[in-house]
């Protein structure tokens, strides 16, 4: 659900690159293939055992006939995936998501000789065989997968490949992959370790050797040998360089350098040399330090106080110069990061706030967090509840008396009634919700199932007149089960706010540790003022650290602060038209004196001023440049204090613009991009029209879908289509021109933009306005399982504010090869141009790819009549087929507050007895919604906001109960007449 996180660093073990030769990794492993002179020696079935393998997402032990050393470890049984994985331990072993290696998120422990979204189909030939050839004590233990289906539905063009375990009766065992059939000539994408890691993986996640991931990397022949490096009399090596969450600019850090001797001798006096770098090659800091190891011991060398004055991207490089060390390819490690500045203080905004942090000399020092005395008031996931405050607290010049609490990091003088209020925002924002505090805005579940003290705790402290709102081991995100964040948000009856964090980081989520997905800020009750300490990990430098605080106040006295600069970059634009203009906010409590937009093509900055002003709104106005041409470009501006302060917009990499081709666009990212008929390119679609109405020879039925904002039940499509990485059997089509792969949606409005997480999602829109279905208009569909498409046709609807202006248009759906293909076509629409949206939204909201939307692009004649329109994406994988869960769980009531039916989600991970209750207020139970046994799975059951004799219940909070093995789980569901 979330995006933009900033990556801060990136280490880069060795040069582990696929073909020949790569590691050591941490612990020593190195793998060689083919090109290194290791031999391809098939190992075939001839009287090999069968294991009782099969289905998709399976896995099934098995053990050795001999010790496996691995990593240290010693394992006596292997557990064997149908996704080309196998483990020393079932934690995680069934995953198909694969992953870079290593990761420290499961699962962990493995040998991954092509770790993909695979599955073993008997009745198709596909087996997992086993056999040990050899005598003590050269044994070898083969594992072979036998016509593998690659992905999991593919039945022609089967994979075979083997892994084989060497004995040895000392040290780490040796392991091979080889790899015998794993090409297919109709899917590319699947083929050859395109969509696929391979690789070892350390049972801790915390090392481990990569071969390939998501590359063409294997065919028939190729073998990989992986083995510990066999022990020299002089090897030292750089292990790893360990680095803050975080470095920020004139802040003093640490780095600690591993060295292990892995040699067969006592070395003294190793030298070992740290220098970082930046982008051009400059030294920013050069240390040596010696040590002393014996052999096969470990050291950390630590580097302290180190301080760099200047931000941007720098290479970190640790290495060592023993003389007569006799292996040089592990002596040396890099690190790229980047130094970022941290802002201690920010705004005033248009209210007047301001805010300051622990690292500000004037700053708050960190107050530490107690729930002592408090009390539990809120848990579980996308939860709200309203709480009394025990004085007024005046906020944005209103004074309030009831806070509403999310489980989600922050709280609202309103009631939150948003559907989305999980989905974070930079501040301010006009959408609700509104009249927000958020000390830790994200994603998040107050989970006590995982930690039952899990929870939102209150209390009042008469002694300074403060309100404390505690987020308690608040699980992050919100699907994790270990890692969680604490923090406090405190009221002063003054006025003031307080962010107390004690822990914040998430070391399994490195995308959502220290609020690198989270909005930190305030906002007043219309949305137009606010100030923001972070948004989604930007400013790079101003994350949540551990034992930390914020304030936010409002501010007086002397203007130190430098202006506030914000821009919402553009995608990009259209060449029409002599000039580009770009437009920036800039706010200053002491008005600006001057401001200029740096922008270049070439890497050389040239400057321009404002063309006009409105509000806080500067407008600037660069040449039009032709398709293709990057723009990049930033921001400076100065206030009129006597300080002179200066602010720089973005103070890290530029904003990019790029100039785009109206008829050629994307990706987004997910791949998906487009063409139309208009374009030189060679896939550029010709208009075919495909007639559907019977009435003009068309093989087509007639939908029954008439009328205005109608939604129709689901259709089968004929076959499975690929829409954003996840398989869809049916569709529902909507009377305003926009079809969604989301069968449960009721919701018939018609599309304004792309993409909004408002409802519907998973569309796509043909020709999104407000259109009606008329007696004398039609909705035809034809499913075609033979060429394997399948055509939805809207014919004669027209536009609810022309009711002349019949169009008829199309939509085909092109399920006949990997990939995603979409075709949009045009019979007669030019008659109600500009009043449309064309375009496609993945599941979420959160990303799609527009065509044409309301008049943009303008002056390109599109839409147009007999015009063809081509969305697709031929590498898209299917990634989202769901696992069964892995616990039972029930969902908030979705929407809540609901005023007709309440839905709730169920996550059942074996076939079970459960009961599903609601009750009211006094403990009195209302209604029984489910009782008796259910499959495994995910289950979705609606309350419609009646009683046992169905009887409308009336307004106010009832408690639905979810009784399960596990034990009892309530969520509440606020129902408003």
């Amino acid at each position: 659900m979330k995006k933009g996180a900033t990556l801060l660093w990136v280490m880069f073990l060795s040069a582990l690159v696929f073909g020949r030769s790569g590691g050591p990794d941490e612990y020593g492993y190195i793998f060689r293939d083919g090109a290194e002179g290791i031999s391809f020696e098939w190992i075939d079935e001839t009287n090999a055992d069968t294991l009782l393998l099969s289905g998709d997402d399976s896995v099934k032990a098995l053990v050795l006939p001999f010790p496996f050393r691995f990593y240290g470890g010693e394992y006596e049984t292997l557990y064997v995936s149908t996704n080309g994985l196998i483990a020393v331990s079932p934690n995680g072993a069934r995953s198909y998501s694969w992953e870079p290696i290593p990761s420290p998120s499961l699962p962990n422990g493995f040998m991954a000789p092509l770790w993909t979204d695979a599955a073993i189909n008997w009745a198709n030939g596909g087996r997992v065989l086993y056999k040990t050839v050899g005598s003590f004590p050269g044994r070898k233990f083969v594992i072979i997968y036998f016509n593998q289906s690659v992905p999991y539905y593919e039945l022609t063009n089967t994979f075979t490949y083997e892994v084989i375990v060497e004995e040895r009766e000392f040290g780490d065992n040796p392991i091979l992959f080889q790899y015998l059939r794993v090409r297919n000539p109709s899917d590319s994408v699947s083929s050859n370790g395109r969509s696929a890691s391979v690789g070892i993986e350390s049972p801790s996640g915390t090392t481990g050797l990569q071969y390939s991931y998501d590359t063409t990397a294997v065919d028939s022949g190729t073998v990989i040998r992986f083995e510990v490096l066999p022990p020299l009399e002089h090897d030292v090596a750089v292990s790893s360089i360990d680095l803050p969450a975080v470095l920020l600019v004139n802040f003093p850090f640490d780095i600690s350098v591993k060295v292990r001797n892995r040699g067969t001798s006592i070395e003294t006096d190793i030298p070992v040399i740290l220098d970082i770098l930046d982008s051009t090659g400059t030294s920013l800091y050069h240390r040596e330090q010696t040590l002393s190891l014996a052999p096969y011991d470990s050291a950390n060398v630590e580097f302290n106080m180190i301080r760099i004055s200047s931000p941007g991207s720098v290479s970190i490089f640790a290495e060592t110069r023993l003389p007569v060390d006799m292996r040089r390819s592990n002596d040396s490690l890099r690190v790229s990061a980047t130094l970022f500045r941290h802002m201690s203080r920010g705004g005033p905004d248009a209210g007047g706030y301001a805010w300051c942090d622990s690292y500000d000399p004037e700053g708050p020092s960190y107050t530490p967090i107690s729930i002592d005395g408090a009390t539990k008031v809120l848990v579980g996931d996308d939860e709200r509840i309203p709480v009394q405050l025990p004085f007024q607290f005046r906020f944005y010049g209103s004074n309030y008396d009831t806070i509403y609490i999310s489980t989600n990091g922050f709280i609202s003088f309103q009631p939150i009634t948003s559907s989305f209020f999980w989905n974070d925002t930079l501040l301010p924002a006009t959408n609700e919700p509104n009249a927000i505090i958020a000390p830790f805005w994200d994603d998040m579940d107050l989970d006590t199932i995982s930690n039952p003290a899990s929870g939102v705790y209150i209390k009042s402290v008469p002694e300074d007149s403060s309100f404390h709102i505690v987020w308690y081991h608040a699980f992050l995100p919100y699907s994790s089960t270990t890692d969680n964040v604490t923090f406090e948000l405190v009221l002063a009856h003054n006025g003031s706010i307080r962010f107390n964090y004690e822990s914040t980081e998430t070391p399994n989520y490195p995308d959502y540790t220290m609020g690198r997905s989270a909005t930190v800020g305030i906002e007043n009750a219309s949305g137009t003022a606010g100030l923001a300490y972070e948004c989604n990990g930007n400013p790079g430098g101003n994350l949540l650290f551990p034992r930390f605080s914020i304030i936010f106040y409002r501010a007086s006295g002397l203007d130190t602060l430098p202006p506030v600069i914000s821009h919402i970059p553009l995608r990009g634009v259209y060449p029409s038209g002599s000039r580009i203009t770009i437009h920036a906010s800039i706010i200053d409590a002491s008005s600006i004196a001057t401001d200029s937009l740096y922008w270049t093509t070439t890497g050389s900055y040239s400057a321009v001023s404002h063309d006009s002003v409105r509000g806080d709104m500067y407008y600037y106005s660069l040449p039009m440049m032709s398709v293709g041409t990057v723009i990049r470009y930033y921001f400076v501006a100065t206030d009129n204090s006597p300080l002179r302060n200066r602010a720089v917009f973005p103070e890290g990499d530029p904003f990019t613009l790029r100039i785009l081709d109206p008829h050629f666009g994307g990706p987004d990212s997910a791949g998906y991009r487009f063409v139309d008929s208009y374009s030189d390119s060679a896939i550029a679609p010709f208009f075919n029209w495909v007639e559907l109405d019977p009435a003009l020879g068309g093989s087509g039925t007639l939908l029954d879908l008439t009328g205005d904002d109608e939604i129709s039940e689901p259709v089968y499509i004929g076959g499975s289509f690929n829409f954003y990485g996840t398989l869809f059997d049916s569709v529902k089509i909507c009377t305003n021109g926009w079809l969604t792969f989301l069968t449960d949606e009721t919701f018939g409005t018609y599309r304004m933009s792309i993409p909004n997480p408002a409802r519907p999602n998973g569309t796509i829109v043909a020709w999104g306005i407000d259109l009606v279905v008329t007696s004398s208009s039609k909705v035809f569909v034809l499913a075609d399982p033979v060429r394997r498409r399948f055509i939805v046709e809207w014919k004669d609807v027209v536009n609810y504010d022309l009711p002349d202006s019949a169009i008829t248009f199309e939509v085909i759906l092109d399920y006949s090869r990997p990939g995603s293909y979409i075709t949009i076509q045009y019979l007669r629409i030019s008659n109600t141009i500009p009043l449309g949206l064309v375009g496609i939204e993945n599941l979420t909201g959160s990303d799609g790819l527009v065509y044409y939307s309301f008049g943009e692009p303008a002056g390109f004649g599109i839409p147009a009549d007999r015009l063809a329109v081509y969305f697709f994406a031929p590498t898209v994988n299917v990634e989202d087929k769901p696992q069964m869960p892995d616990k039972f769980a029930i969902s908030g009531a979705i929407p809540n507050p609901f005023n007709a039916n309440a839905l709730f989600d169920l996550q059942i991970p074996v076939d079970a007895n459960i009961r599903l209750e609601v009750y009211n207020m006094l403990g009195k139970r209302v209604r029984t919604l489910y009782s008796g046994r259910i499959g495994a799975g995910y289950h979705k059951i609606m309350w419609d906001g009646r009683d046992e004799h169905g009887k409308d219940c009336s307004s106010g909070l009832y408690l639905v109960r979810f009784s399960c093995p596990q034990g009892n789980i309530t969520k509440k569901a606020l129902l408003l007449k």
